[in-house]
């Protein structure tokens, strides 16, 4: 290395220094709880048992059976490849379901039908969490908040808006 050529030389390979590597050991990383973090990674809660029970539930917009669970994409951020957590699924027949989706805008299509579905969603997480939740629902007539503050009976197709066209495309 010539001294003349002061900051102008190409930097000298550097050593692994083994205090630094030691720090970023992969098999730690893997067990952070991204929930503590100053900015928290929500959490995507999987059950299998609560999918079957939304899934045994009548359609919520017109009652029929069986139905599909639909996760509520607007109720968490988007995470690339990572479908919404298992709380937030509410039951569709596979023709709301099918609408919902081809819809585009899931936000308006559910304000297009007047009914407001992360109340049922939670109830729904909620009753089977406690262990009512097979037994309560059975048999009671099945109603949702409306966004004027009130609540109305599903499972009747009049509820559809004159719009929705349900005929197979």
């Amino acid at each position: 290395m010539d001294p003349r050529a002061g900051d102008s030389a190409a930097p000298s390979a550097t050593v692994a220094d083994p205090e630094v590597d030691a720090e970023v050991d992969p098999a730690v990383l893997g067990t952070i709880d991204q929930s503590a973090l100053t900015i928290a990674t929500p959490k995507r809660y999987r059950d299998k048992a609560h999918l079957g029970f939304v899934a045994r539930r009548p359609c919520l917009i017109c009652g029929r059976k069986p139905s599909d669970p639909h996760h509520l994409r607007f109720a968490q951020h988007c995470a690339l490849g990572r479908e919404v957590s298992d709380e937030f699924t509410v039951p569709l027949c596979h023709t709301h379901h099918r609408m919902l989706h081809c819809s585009g805008n899931e936000t308006t299509w559910w304000t297009a039908i007047a009914i407001d579905p992360l109340p049922v969603a939670n109830d729904l997480w909620a009753r089977l969490r406690t262990g009512a939740g097979p037994r309560r629902l059975r048999g009671r007539p099945h109603s949702v908040p409306v966004p004027d503050g009130t609540t109305r009976e599903v499972g009747t197709r009049h509820l559809l808006p004159l719009h929705f066209n349900l005929t197979r495309v």
